[in-house]
């Protein structure tokens, strides 16, 4: 099932990595993987919407990591990574192209894919939605 978000883009709601309504984040941590196997990476990028940010006093900085692993339980390695400095926040979409190859050649076997974020900063919230979606 498609699902058209306001940024007026369409995805398969099967390669949701993280939902907006489920909430602002406050602290760093990841969404619950979806199973995915980094061989069919190359033709993908991960979408990150940004749909309410703290910025109140200018030194709060976001990282959303992509991260696969061989088990949905297991040690998640960094195949994506977006930064987005202090002072640059902003409710926008950012985009991390991925490669297959490059998931495969950190961790062989790796089926499952999953987004996380790192939060720094005085006050540092953000909400978003995560999706892959094909380049």
């Amino acid at each position: 099932r498609l699902i058209m978000l306001r940024t007026r883009r369409m995805f398969d709601q099967n390669l949701r990595l993280r939902d907006s309504a489920s909430g602002a984040v406050t602290s760093s941590g990841s969404a619950t993987a979806i199973a995915f196997p980094a061989t069919e990476m190359y033709e993908y990028k991960a979408v990150i919407n940004v749909v309410a940010v703290d910025v109140t006093t200018g030194d709060e900085a976001y990282t959303f990591n992509i991260q696969v692993s061989d088990s949905s339980g297991g040690t998640y390695t960094t195949v994506g990574q977006r930064v987005i400095a202090a002072g640059q926040a902003a409710i926008a979409t950012y985009e991390i192209p991925l490669s297959g190859y490059a998931a495969e050649s950190i961790l062989s076997g790796a089926d499952y894919i999953r987004v996380s974020h790192v939060l720094a900063g005085t006050t540092p919230s953000v909400n978003y939605n995560c999706w892959l979606s094909p380049m």
